[in-house]
């Protein structure tokens, strides 16, 4: 009987903790419209909170991928893949430290390195 209150808490516990995890976006619209009265631009809390969530999915994957040998390559290109979305994401930062485009390049080099990774090891 202990165990399936615990099972029941443990359940519920874990749906509100991902109900909030998925409210953080509608959170950060709203406080970018109708806080800050701005409207969703390069610099805002939904630009910064989305830079947010996939630089911890890089990380997360990155570390999945030195674990885990078997499915390396796969979670190398997985990790290439969001890499690339974050460096697209920060082109106006690229463009500001450089030259316009040069976001082009970087993406370039992390997306022909981890296809050439995956390529080479096979491995999913």
């Amino acid at each position: 009987m202990e165990n399936n209150y615990q099972l029941i808490r443990t359940v519920v516990l874990e749906f509100l903790l991902f109900a909030c995890i998925a409210s953080i976006p509608f959170l950060a619209l709203y406080i970018d419209l109708f806080y800050l009265e701005n409207m969703v631009e390069e610099e805002s809390v939904v630009e910064y909170t989305q830079s947010f969530c996939l630089i911890m999915m890089i990380i997360f994957f990155f570390r999945i991928a030195i674990k885990i040998k078997e499915k390396r390559s796969g979670f190398i290109l997985i990790t290439g893949f969001l890499l690339c979305m974050f460096i697209r994401e920060q082109d106006n930062l690229f463009d500001n430290l450089f030259f316009h485009g040069s976001w082009f390049l970087v993406l370039f080099c992390f997306t022909y390195s981890s296809n050439l990774y995956f390529i080479c090891v096979k491995k999913l």
